[in-house]
Parts: C-alpha cells; structure tokens; sequence
C-alpha cells in the first residue's frame, strides 16, 4: 500500500513538473518596447545601399519587415530563465548624436509622420520622438542591442535590451531591391 502510495506522489510529482516545462516553454517574454507601426522603414545595408518602403507602396514587404523585428525580441520564458534575463529593464539614456553605435552590417530607420511618446523611467515627464535606429547584426544568441529614439537633431534616448537578431539579419540579406 506505502509503495503505491509513493508511486502515485512521484507520478504527481513529475506531471506537475513536466506541466510546468511545457507553460515555461509556450509563455514567451518580448523585450521589445511599446512602439507604434512606423510610417516608413528604411534599410541600409553595409555599403550603404538603402530602400525606402510604406505600408501603401510596400505593404507585404512593409509587414514582414516590422514581424521580423518583433520576432527578433520574442523568446520563450524557459529560454529567458535559464539565461537569467527573465526581467526586462531597459532603460533610456540621453545621449549626445556622435555617441550613436557605428552600424556594421544593416541600419533600420522607423519614421513617424508624428510625434511619438516615449516613457522614461524615473522621469516624470514623457519624450517625444520622431525616428527610431538600431542595427540588425548576425548574432547567434539573444545579446544586447541598442534602439536609439532621436527626440531632438542632436540628441537621442538610447534604449539597451536584448535580441536575437540572426533570423531579421537573414531576411534582410535575400531582399534584393537595394543590392
């Protein structure tokens, strides 16, 4: 009776456990701020090569760009907790333009035809900004980026968080049209 007793308690036990893999593994944790769809992408490649594209002109292309770019911030929490990167705090700082990161590989541009908000930790006041930067590199792992918001022409919020860019990188190689 004991033995069967402990056999149900360790079976317990193990679906439980295995219950709490599987939630772990299709609960994911993005790291990606809030921001809203921009009027127009640019891409810049690292020869300076660029294409300019809007939802109107360009909307399947548009769209695949701004889903990769979410993908890119998105992994599971499992992933996350075992990388010790559960919590997202990033943090803006104001930065001096010439302080921007150099842009090796590719260089994506979100243009606004208006003025977006931005929240700023231990700030009481919002931000307002008009064009967001980052780089797009072949990174293998989720590692830090920086997303640069310009709130001013010599002034940017500069936002560290983490992302793997690896698959973004890809999709943006087999775009031909600025090749």
């Amino acid at each position: 009776m004991k033995k069967k007793i402990g056999i149900s308690i360790a079976f317990g036990v193990l679906v439980l456990i295995a219950v709490a893999i599987i939630v772990m593994v299709s609960i994911t944790v993005n790291y990606k701020p809030e921001i809203a769809n921009p009027y127009k992408i640019t891409i810049a490649n690292q020869d300076n090569k660029s294409i300019t594209l809007t939802e109107e002109l360009h909307q399947e292309l548009y769209n695949d760009i701004l889903e990769e770019f979410e993908k890119s911030y998105s992994r599971s929490f499992l992933s996350a907790l075992f990388a010790g990167q559960v919590g997202n705090d990033a943090k803006a700082v104001l930065i001096d333009s010439n302080k921007i990161d150099t842009f090796t590989q590719y260089k994506i541009t979100f243009s606004y035809t208006s003025e977006q908000s931005l929240t700023v930790q231990n700030e009481t006041k919002e931000k307002t900004y008009n064009k967001i930067e980052f780089a797009v590199e072949d990174s293998e792992s989720f590692e830090n980026s920086k997303i640069y918001f310009k709130v001013s022409e010599n002034y940017y919020y500069e936002l560290s968080t983490m992302s793997n860019q690896q698959s973004f990188f890809k999709f943006l190689e087999g775009i031909e049209d600025y090749k």
